[in-house]
C-alpha cells in the first residue's frame, strides 16, 4: 500500500472554498497559483511533505479527511507556502451548525425545480425586502442564498444570518434556503467576482 499522504486542517477560509470547490461552484477544479483568489497555504514542513508525497490530504478541525490535493505547484505566501493543484473531494463537510442546508446545486435543483428567482443574502431581510421578493417571484420558487463564509455576513454571526434568512423565507410562499460558505477576500472587487459565480452556479432563473 503507498504511504499515507500528509495531513493539514485549512484555515476557516480555506475549508470555505474547499467546500465550494467540491460543490463545483467556483468553476476551478483546486486551489490556484499565486495571484488567484481561491488558494491554499500551508507550513513549511507540510509543504515539503506534501511535495515528496505528491499529494496533501485536507481534514476537518475534528480530524475527518475532506479532500485530496495534487501538488502541481509551489510559491512563497511569505510565512507559509502556497499549494496550487486539483482537488479531489474524500467526505461531505460535516462539521459546524446547519449542514442539511448546504446544498449542491443539483441537490437544490431536485428540491425545488428550475425557473427559480435566485437571492444572495447577506444580512437580514426587511419587510421592504420580503415585500420586493415575493412581488418579482410572482408565484415561483424564491431559493435565498445566504452567503455565510467567513467574513460575509454582515453584522452578524454565520449562524444568526442562517437564522434571519430561514425567518424570512417564513413569511414567502414558496422559498428554500441555501446555506453558501462564500468566504470574504476583504476585496469588494474579489468579493464581488466570487459571489458572481457563485450565484450563477445555483440560479436556474432570474437573480435578484
Amino acid at each position: 500500500m503507498p504511504d499515507p499522504l500528509p495531513q493539514h486542517c485549512p484555515s476557516p477560509r480555506e475549508l470555505d472554498d474547499l467546500e465550494l470547490l467540491a460543490h463545483g461552484v467556483l468553476g476551478l477544479r483546486g486551489f490556484e497559483g499565486p495571484g488567484g483568489l481561491v488558494t491554499l497555504r500551508v507550513p513549511t514542513a507540510v509543504a515539503a511533505a506534501a511535495q515528496d508525497a505528491g499529494g496533501l490530504e485536507l481534514v476537518d478541525p475534528e480530524g475527518l479527511p475532506l479532500a485530496r490535493v495534487d501538488v502541481t505547484s509551489t510559491y512563497d505566501a511569505g510565512d507559509a507556502v502556497g499549494i496550487a493543484g486539483p482537488v479531489t473531494a474524500l467526505a461531505h463537510h460535516e462539521f459546524g451548525p446547519f449542514r442539511r442546508l448546504h446544498l449542491t446545486p443539483e441537490q437544490l435543483a431536485a428540491a425545488v425545480g428550475t425557473d427559480t428567482l435566485t437571492v444572495p443574502v447577506t444580512a437580514p431581510l426587511s419587510k421592504a425586502d420580503l415585500e420586493t421578493i415575493g412581488a418579482r417571484a410572482g408565484g415561483s420558487p424564491v431559493v435565498l442564498l445566504a452567503l455565510v463564509g467567513t467574513g460575509t455576513p454582515e453584522g452578524l454571526s454565520p449562524e444568526g444570518l442562517l437564522r434571519a434568512t430561514l425567518a424570512g423565507a417564513r413569511e414567502l410562499p414558496r422559498a428554500e434556503v441555501v446555506a453558501v460558505p462564500l468566504a470574504s477576500r476583504g476585496d469588494a472587487s474579489a468579493d464581488r467576482e466570487l459571489a458572481g459565480r457563485v450565484t450563477a452556479a445555483y440560479a436556474s432563473g432570474e437573480v435578484l
